[in-house]
């Protein structure tokens, strides 16, 4: 009887130290996690929202129920001002990518009819039956009228350049820098 004990005894040091290291292990990427997180002020994530949603319209305007991959994703901005439009849109471009450096999580703030927030993993493992939107976060200029995000729906990316006119974010019609566009 005496051996059951001590290897109960084993068994439950060794439970218990497979505890903390679990909880050692979760907490270390939370903490990894959090660093890693983007917060915006009130104004840019209600501006950033404002062109999520413009900029589901201008693409798919016919969609009326769209899979939101509710983690942003550091898509490369692949659109370049020309060299007379630098001092315009560097200064959106800088931000761009110092946001994309972390991940934003997005919240049922879109100004969409009808759609739903996913976790990442359901990107990779989607059915040709919902149409997944995965963006980018927002970069602005230092006025915040104009902005670039990137964009991947339906198996397919671009970079997107909009100007704020009129209280309403639209494309940028005076950019004449870069396109660009990948594909899976």
């Amino acid at each position: 009887m005496r051996w059951l004990s001590r290897d109960v005894l084993v068994a439950v040091v060794l439970l218990s130290a497979l505890r903390v290291a679990a909880f050692q292990a979760s907490t270390s990427k939370l903490d990894k996690t959090s660093k890693e997180l983007l917060t915006l002020n009130p104004q840019e994530e209600k501006e950033s929202y404002d062109i999520y949603s413009t900029v589901l319209n201008i693409v798919e305007p016919d969609v009326n129920a769209w899979t939101i991959i509710q983690e942003t994703r550091g898509f490369k901005l692949c659109s370049e001002p020309k060299p007379d439009q630098d001092r315009v849109y560097r200064s959106m471009a800088e931000d761009y990518i110092l946001k994309n450096k972390r991940t934003l999580i997005l919240h049922r703030k879109f100004n969409l009819p009808l759609y739903t927030l996913a976790p990442p993993e359901e990107w990779t493992r989607s059915t040709n039956s919902k149409i997944i939107a995965v963006f980018s976060a927002v970069g602005f200029n230092s006025d915040r009228t104009r902005a670039a995000v990137c964009l991947w729906a339906r198996s397919a990316g671009t970079c997107f350049i909009l100007v704020k006119m009129n209280d309403a974010w639209q494309i940028d019609r005076d950019w004449r820098g870069d396109g660009c566009g990948w594909a899976a």
